[in-house]
């Protein structure tokens, strides 16, 4: 398991409010030990568009319809595995060379649960 988990998000809510809340909710929902990276990303006019949900790790990944909040009791969601082409785009769109420019600095948090 990896002591470090980044999480990539789009910058649509106030970055005070955003960093203040991260820090006040997730040290308790992350073990002692772990560390979560949370990167707000801005999306390039006429690119790529901040939507789809994926789950990426440095051997495959998965997309996430409609999200990873709670939801709403009964309902349900999906899970798709990415097809090899499919993981490789969403990797260097995310992780290699990035489709969309870094709003922040990144906010750090380190588990306390």
């Amino acid at each position: 398991m990896p002591n470090c988990i980044e999480i990539h998000t789009s910058n649509k809510a106030d970055s005070g409010f955003f960093k203040d809340t991260c820090q006040e909710k997730l040290p308790q929902l992350v073990p002692s030990g772990y560390r979560v990276r949370l990167k707000r990303r801005m999306e390039r006019p006429g690119r790529e568009k901040f939507h789809q949900r994926f789950i990426l790790t440095d051997i495959g990944g998965v997309e996430v319809d409609p999200g990873l909040d709670d939801g709403q009791e009964g309902e349900s969601f999906k899970v798709m595995l990415l097809k090899r082409k499919m993981f490789e785009k969403q990797w260097a769109d995310n992780i290699a060379a990035p489709a969309f420019d870094l709003a922040e600095d990144p906010v750090e948090i380190v588990g306390e649960a």
